[in-house]
Protein backbone atom coordinates (compact mmCIF):
# COMPACT_ATOMS: atom_id res chain seq x y z
CA UNK A 1 0.00 0.00 0.00
CA UNK A 2 2.95 2.32 0.53
CA UNK A 3 4.08 1.67 -3.06
CA UNK A 4 0.57 2.45 -4.28
CA UNK A 5 0.53 5.70 -2.28
CA UNK A 6 3.86 6.75 -3.73
CA UNK A 7 2.68 5.98 -7.28
CA UNK A 8 -0.44 8.06 -6.70
CA UNK A 9 1.67 10.87 -5.34
CA UNK A 10 3.83 10.76 -8.47
CA UNK A 11 0.63 11.20 -10.50
CA UNK A 12 -0.18 14.21 -8.32
CA UNK A 13 -3.45 12.75 -7.08
CA UNK A 14 -3.35 13.94 -3.44
CA UNK A 15 -6.88 12.82 -2.52
CA UNK A 16 -6.37 9.21 -3.61
CA UNK A 17 -2.90 9.27 -2.02
CA UNK A 18 -4.37 10.45 1.26
CA UNK A 19 -6.96 7.66 1.24
CA UNK A 20 -4.31 5.03 0.52
CA UNK A 21 -2.07 6.29 3.32
CA UNK A 22 -4.98 6.34 5.76
CA UNK A 23 -5.74 2.73 4.88
CA UNK A 24 -2.10 1.80 5.39
CA UNK A 25 -1.97 3.47 8.81
CA UNK A 26 -5.17 1.68 9.84
CA UNK A 27 -3.56 -1.67 9.01
CA UNK A 28 -0.45 -0.69 11.00
CA UNK A 29 -2.48 0.30 14.03
CA UNK A 30 -4.11 -3.13 14.07
CA UNK A 31 -0.75 -4.85 14.60
CA UNK A 32 0.57 -4.80 18.17
CA UNK A 33 4.21 -4.96 17.04
CA UNK A 34 3.80 -1.59 15.35
CA UNK A 35 2.95 0.07 18.67
CA UNK A 36 6.07 -1.35 20.32
CA UNK A 37 8.44 0.37 17.91
CA UNK A 38 9.58 4.01 18.08
CA UNK A 39 7.27 6.18 16.02
CA UNK A 40 9.45 8.23 13.70
CA UNK A 41 7.97 11.42 12.34
CA UNK A 42 7.61 11.14 8.58
CA UNK A 43 9.31 13.91 6.63
CA UNK A 44 10.81 14.27 3.16
CA UNK A 45 14.59 13.91 3.32
CA UNK A 46 16.56 14.18 0.12
CA UNK A 47 19.89 13.13 1.66
CA UNK A 48 21.79 15.10 -1.00
CA UNK A 49 24.83 16.95 0.34
CA UNK A 50 25.03 19.43 -2.55
CA UNK A 51 21.63 20.84 -1.53
CA UNK A 52 23.46 22.75 1.21
CA UNK A 53 26.06 25.49 0.89
CA UNK A 54 28.34 25.52 3.95
CA UNK A 55 30.39 28.42 5.24
CA UNK A 56 34.10 27.77 4.64
CA UNK A 57 35.02 27.75 8.34
CA UNK A 58 33.27 25.41 10.80
CA UNK A 59 31.55 26.80 13.90
CA UNK A 60 32.83 23.93 15.99
CA UNK A 61 34.60 20.70 15.42
CA UNK A 62 35.93 17.55 16.98
CA UNK A 63 35.41 14.16 15.37
CA UNK A 64 32.55 15.91 13.57
CA UNK A 65 32.52 19.46 12.26
CA UNK A 66 29.56 21.81 12.59
CA UNK A 67 28.94 24.32 9.81
CA UNK A 68 26.56 27.20 9.33
CA UNK A 69 24.91 26.37 6.01
CA UNK A 70 22.20 27.52 3.62
CA UNK A 71 19.49 25.27 2.26
CA UNK A 72 19.64 26.07 -1.45
CA UNK A 73 16.02 25.07 -2.03
CA UNK A 74 14.55 27.41 0.61
CA UNK A 75 17.33 29.88 1.36
CA UNK A 76 16.96 29.18 5.10
CA UNK A 77 19.98 29.07 7.39
CA UNK A 78 20.62 25.65 8.93
CA UNK A 79 23.39 23.82 10.76
CA UNK A 80 25.15 20.93 9.02
CA UNK A 81 27.16 18.45 11.06
CA UNK A 82 29.51 16.13 9.21
CA UNK A 83 32.18 13.65 10.12
CA UNK A 84 35.80 14.57 9.44
CA UNK A 85 36.56 10.95 8.58
CA UNK A 86 33.75 8.39 8.11
CA UNK A 87 35.32 5.68 10.26
CA UNK A 88 32.95 2.86 11.24
CA UNK A 89 32.82 3.74 14.94
CA UNK A 90 32.18 7.44 14.22
CA UNK A 91 29.49 6.65 11.66
CA UNK A 92 27.80 4.40 14.23
CA UNK A 93 27.74 7.28 16.73
CA UNK A 94 26.27 9.68 14.19
CA UNK A 95 23.71 7.04 13.17
CA UNK A 96 22.57 6.92 16.80
CA UNK A 97 22.38 10.69 16.99
CA UNK A 98 20.21 10.75 13.87
CA UNK A 99 18.10 7.85 15.17
CA UNK A 100 17.20 9.59 18.42
CA UNK A 101 16.70 12.93 16.68
CA UNK A 102 14.16 11.33 14.36
CA UNK A 103 12.48 9.48 17.21
CA UNK A 104 12.01 12.74 19.13
CA UNK A 105 11.01 14.77 16.07
CA UNK A 106 8.04 16.92 16.94
CA UNK A 107 8.98 17.25 20.60
CA UNK A 108 9.31 20.98 21.36
CA UNK A 109 12.44 20.49 23.46
CA UNK A 110 14.44 18.12 21.27
CA UNK A 111 16.64 19.28 18.40
CA UNK A 112 14.99 17.96 15.22
CA UNK A 113 16.78 16.34 12.27
CA UNK A 114 15.85 18.01 8.99
CA UNK A 115 17.87 15.88 6.59
CA UNK A 116 20.68 13.35 6.66
CA UNK A 117 23.01 11.34 4.46
CA UNK A 118 21.95 7.81 3.55
CA UNK A 119 25.30 6.61 4.95
CA UNK A 120 24.87 8.69 8.15
CA UNK A 121 28.05 10.71 7.54
CA UNK A 122 26.25 14.07 7.91
CA UNK A 123 22.93 15.54 8.97
CA UNK A 124 21.13 18.87 9.01
CA UNK A 125 19.33 20.56 11.89
CA UNK A 126 17.91 24.04 12.53
CA UNK A 127 20.38 26.79 13.31
CA UNK A 128 20.17 27.62 17.02
CA UNK A 129 20.52 31.00 18.71
CA UNK A 130 23.17 29.72 21.09
CA UNK A 131 23.85 27.27 23.90
CA UNK A 132 23.38 27.45 27.64
CA UNK A 133 27.00 28.64 27.77
CA UNK A 134 25.85 31.91 26.19
CA UNK A 135 23.11 32.40 28.79
CA UNK A 136 24.89 31.44 32.00
CA UNK A 137 24.31 34.83 33.65
CA UNK A 138 20.57 34.63 32.91
CA UNK A 139 20.40 31.14 34.40
CA UNK A 140 21.33 32.42 37.85
CA UNK A 141 17.69 33.53 38.03
CA UNK A 142 15.61 30.81 39.71
CA UNK A 143 12.72 31.02 37.24
CA UNK A 144 15.02 30.95 34.22
CA UNK A 145 16.98 27.96 35.49
CA UNK A 146 13.83 26.08 36.46
CA UNK A 147 12.34 26.69 33.01
CA UNK A 148 15.45 25.25 31.35
CA UNK A 149 15.40 22.19 33.59
CA UNK A 150 11.71 21.60 32.93
CA UNK A 151 12.32 21.87 29.19
CA UNK A 152 15.28 19.50 29.18
CA UNK A 153 13.53 17.01 31.47
CA UNK A 154 10.47 16.92 29.23
CA UNK A 155 12.63 15.64 26.36
CA UNK A 156 14.66 13.30 28.56
CA UNK A 157 11.47 11.82 30.01
CA UNK A 158 10.33 10.65 26.57
CA UNK A 159 13.79 9.30 25.74
CA UNK A 160 14.14 7.52 29.09
CA UNK A 161 10.73 5.88 28.75
CA UNK A 162 11.93 4.24 25.52
CA UNK A 163 15.24 3.20 27.05
CA UNK A 164 17.53 5.91 25.69
CA UNK A 165 20.03 7.58 28.05
CA UNK A 166 21.78 10.72 26.75
CA UNK A 167 25.02 10.30 28.77
CA UNK A 168 26.38 13.74 27.77
CA UNK A 169 24.13 16.41 29.26
CA UNK A 170 26.18 19.60 29.58
CA UNK A 171 25.79 23.33 28.77
CA UNK A 172 27.10 22.97 25.21
CA UNK A 173 24.43 20.35 24.40
CA UNK A 174 21.48 22.42 25.58
CA UNK A 175 20.61 24.89 22.83
CA UNK A 176 18.23 27.80 22.46
CA UNK A 177 16.12 27.33 19.32
CA UNK A 178 13.35 29.76 18.38
CA UNK A 179 13.13 30.93 21.98
CA UNK A 180 12.92 27.50 23.61
CA UNK A 181 15.51 25.18 25.14
CA UNK A 182 16.23 21.95 23.25
CA UNK A 183 18.42 18.93 23.97
CA UNK A 184 20.97 18.13 21.25
CA UNK A 185 23.95 15.88 20.50
CA UNK A 186 22.85 12.31 21.23
CA UNK A 187 26.08 10.93 19.76
CA UNK A 188 27.01 8.82 22.80
CA UNK A 189 23.45 7.86 23.70
CA UNK A 190 22.86 4.47 25.28
CA UNK A 191 20.25 2.72 23.20
CA UNK A 192 17.39 0.64 24.65
CA UNK A 193 18.32 -2.79 25.95
CA UNK A 194 18.60 -5.30 23.13
CA UNK A 195 19.25 -2.66 20.44
CA UNK A 196 23.04 -2.49 20.85
CA UNK A 197 24.64 -3.57 17.58
CA UNK A 198 28.23 -3.74 18.87
CA UNK A 199 28.73 -4.44 22.60
CA UNK A 200 32.43 -3.51 22.26
CA UNK A 201 31.58 0.03 21.19
CA UNK A 202 31.10 0.99 24.85
CA UNK A 203 33.73 -0.97 26.77
CA UNK A 204 34.01 -1.70 30.48
CA UNK A 205 36.57 0.58 32.11
CA UNK A 206 36.52 3.16 29.30
CA UNK A 207 35.26 6.57 30.43
CA UNK A 208 32.40 8.16 28.52
CA UNK A 209 30.88 11.63 28.64
CA UNK A 210 32.32 15.05 29.49
CA UNK A 211 34.59 15.33 32.52
CA UNK A 212 32.87 17.04 35.42
CA UNK A 213 29.37 16.59 34.06
CA UNK A 214 29.59 12.82 33.52
CA UNK A 215 28.28 10.57 36.28
CA UNK A 216 30.87 8.38 38.07
CA UNK A 217 29.38 5.18 36.64
CA UNK A 218 30.21 6.38 33.11
CA UNK A 219 33.88 5.82 33.94
CA UNK A 220 33.52 2.11 34.67
CA UNK A 221 30.41 0.67 33.03
CA UNK A 222 28.81 3.26 30.77
CA UNK A 223 26.80 0.61 28.96
CA UNK A 224 24.81 -0.18 32.12
CA UNK A 225 24.12 3.48 32.95
CA UNK A 226 20.47 4.38 33.46
CA UNK A 227 18.48 7.64 33.65
CA UNK A 228 20.23 8.47 36.93
CA UNK A 229 23.38 9.21 34.89
CA UNK A 230 21.53 12.04 33.14
CA UNK A 231 20.14 13.23 36.48
CA UNK A 232 23.69 13.46 37.86
CA UNK A 233 24.63 15.62 34.86
CA UNK A 234 21.62 17.85 35.48
CA UNK A 235 22.79 18.31 39.07
CA UNK A 236 26.26 19.34 37.90
CA UNK A 237 24.64 21.62 35.34
CA UNK A 238 22.77 23.39 38.16
CA UNK A 239 26.01 23.74 40.11
CA UNK A 240 27.69 25.25 37.04
CA UNK A 241 24.81 27.67 36.43
CA UNK A 242 24.71 28.91 40.04
CA UNK A 243 28.45 29.09 40.79
CA UNK A 244 29.84 29.89 37.35
CA UNK A 245 32.53 27.25 37.89
CA UNK A 246 33.23 24.19 35.78
CA UNK A 247 32.67 20.98 37.77
CA UNK A 248 35.48 18.54 38.42
CA UNK A 249 35.20 14.83 37.77
CA UNK A 250 33.19 12.93 40.41
CA UNK A 251 33.00 15.94 42.76
CA UNK A 252 29.54 17.49 43.21
CA UNK A 253 29.64 21.21 42.40
CA UNK A 254 27.62 22.39 45.39
CA UNK A 255 26.54 26.03 45.65
CA UNK A 256 27.76 27.51 48.94
CA UNK A 257 24.20 28.13 50.12
CA UNK A 258 20.64 28.60 48.93
CA UNK A 259 17.84 26.35 47.75
CA UNK A 260 19.77 24.92 44.80
CA UNK A 261 22.40 23.37 47.06
CA UNK A 262 20.00 20.63 48.17
CA UNK A 263 19.00 19.99 44.54
CA UNK A 264 22.61 19.46 43.48
CA UNK A 265 23.42 17.41 46.56
CA UNK A 266 20.52 15.01 45.91
CA UNK A 267 21.11 14.66 42.16
CA UNK A 268 24.87 14.05 42.38
CA UNK A 269 25.09 11.31 44.97
CA UNK A 270 27.82 8.84 44.09
CA UNK A 271 25.51 5.83 44.22
CA UNK A 272 22.97 6.01 41.33
CA UNK A 273 20.40 4.21 43.50
CA UNK A 274 20.46 7.14 45.93
CA UNK A 275 19.61 9.72 43.27
CA UNK A 276 16.09 10.53 42.04
CA UNK A 277 14.78 7.60 40.02
CA UNK A 278 13.39 9.74 37.22
CA UNK A 279 13.51 13.26 35.82
CA UNK A 280 9.95 13.69 37.11
CA UNK A 281 11.15 13.03 40.65
CA UNK A 282 14.11 15.36 40.04
CA UNK A 283 11.74 18.18 39.04
CA UNK A 284 9.64 17.56 42.12
CA UNK A 285 12.75 18.11 44.24
CA UNK A 286 13.51 21.30 42.31
CA UNK A 287 10.00 22.57 43.03
CA UNK A 288 10.10 21.58 46.69
CA UNK A 289 13.48 23.20 47.36
CA UNK A 290 13.14 26.35 45.22
CA UNK A 291 9.38 26.93 45.46
CA UNK A 292 9.36 27.50 41.69
CA UNK A 293 6.27 25.63 40.39
CA UNK A 294 6.45 23.10 37.57
CA UNK A 295 4.59 24.47 34.58
CA UNK A 296 3.98 23.59 30.95
CA UNK A 297 6.97 24.47 28.78
CA UNK A 298 5.24 24.12 25.40
CA UNK A 299 4.47 27.81 25.04
CA UNK A 300 7.34 29.24 27.07
CA UNK A 301 9.87 31.43 25.35
CA UNK A 302 13.29 32.62 26.47
CA UNK A 303 14.35 36.20 25.67
CA UNK A 304 17.08 36.42 23.06
CA UNK A 305 20.54 37.40 24.23
CA UNK A 306 21.36 41.05 23.73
Amino acid sequence: RVDKALRLLDRQDPQECKLALMAFLKVCSEHSEYDKKPKFTARHMAGVRKNYACDPIPIDGGQAQLFRARDKSTGSVVALKKLRTPLERRVARMRREIEVGLFLSGHPHAMPILDHAPDHSWFVMPYAQGTALDYRDDLRNDDALALLLQSVCSALEVAHEKGYVHRDIKPANILLLDGRWVVADWGIVRRPRGMTTDPQRTRMGVALGSAGFAAPELEDDAHSAGPQADIYSLGQFVGWAITGKRPRANIPLLPESGAWRAVVETATRDDPAMRPESVTEFLEIVTRETQVPIRSTSGSRVPAAE
